[in-house]
């Protein structure tokens, strides 16, 4: 591998300036890394280095670093589902750690990379935690250790295809037969890669959104799903009324035509645009009349 310093250093301001520059190179897949290398030169008043654009006599394709970084608990594209509470210690990864005695507490996250390393704090009363990644077989991790560990990793997954993953961890609620707890910790995520934002809006559907008149009162379900976190919230509107947080099926029992509107938000705030879907109820039954007129009628009874 090729290595070559480049000084950002110049008496005036310079703009657009070519820093560095390689010719002759064979026609196949090269990479390039540009990292700060915390020195200068010695007629420098600073540090800073700054990249404005690259050049390139072919095409920029995206791949994952040879490195890991390390992107703290609180990183924002990393997305909390349940109840997680933050603890500070100056042993910690970053000097903060989220943790959770909640069953079925979550982080979601989508590292695009070869490699994930999970860092947590172990401990004599943690418990088993449960990493999903994509539709692959979970991983079961015990955090259980006779002395507490901060900053331990508890699981490295290597040889990763360079794309981006769903990366999923969560609390079982369960502990080996030591530990005197079944909380889990997070302090960090390491990526040969980058967490990609979850940019992508939840998805709703309804049942039963056939437009004929039906008879009777339609009850409906509403479904979401969500790529890159989770559904956090489903609501509904019924006609003209407020709307509602969706929690079970509900029932529209108006008759003639009613407009029920619906949407999702995700872990990460994202919006869905919402969806319409109008159910006709008929109700009352069919009825006949006779508007012929009676032309006679003829009265018999007994008489005493």
């Amino acid at each position: 591998m090729q290595q070559t310093d480049a000084d950002f250093y110049g008496s005036a301001t310079q703009y657009q300036k070519i820093i560095w520059q390689l010719k002759n190179l064979e026609e196949t897949t090269h990479t390039i890394r540009v990292e700060w290398a915390g020195a200068k030169n010695s007629a420098s008043t600073g540090y800073r280095i700054n990249l404005d654009a690259l050049d390139v006599g072919g095409i920029l394709i995206a791949g994952a670093p040879d490195h890991v970084t390390r992107y703290e608990q609180s990183y924002p594209d990393l997305y909390y589902r349940g109840s997680w509470s933050t603890t500070t210690a100056a042993t910690y990864s970053g000097s903060s750690l989220a943790s959770t005695v909640q069953s079925g507490a979550a982080v979601y996250s989508n590292p695009a990379g070869t490699q994930i390393d999970v860092i947590a704090s172990t401990g004599p009363d943690k418990g088993i935690m449960k990493v999903s990644l994509e539709s692959t077989p979970p991983l079961y991790v015990d955090l259980y250790s006779a002395a507490a560990t901060d900053q331990a990793k508890v699981l490295s997954i290597k040889g990763l295809e360079d794309t981006t993953h769903t990366l999923v961890i969560s609390s079982t609620g369960s502990k080996g037969t030591t530990s005197t707890g079944t909380g889990i910790t997070l302090d960090a995520v390491d990526v040969a890669g980058w967490p990609v934002p979850d940019t992508w809006e939840p998805h709703t559907t309804a049942d039963d959104t056939s437009s004929a008149w039906r008879p009777a009162n339609a009850v409906v379900t509403l479904s979401a799903t969500d790529v890159g976190s989770f559904v956090a919230a489903t609501r509904y509107k019924i006609g003209s009324g407020s709307t509602m947080p969706y929690l079970v099926p509900f029932t529209v029992s108006a008759e003639g035509t009613t407009d029920v509107v619906y949407s999702s938000t995700d872990g990460a705030g994202n919006n869905e645009t919402s969806h319409t879907a109008t159910y006709k109820i008929d109700k009352s039954a069919p009825g006949t009349s006779d508007d012929a007129r009676v032309r006679g009628c003829t009265l018999r009874c007994a008489c005493t």
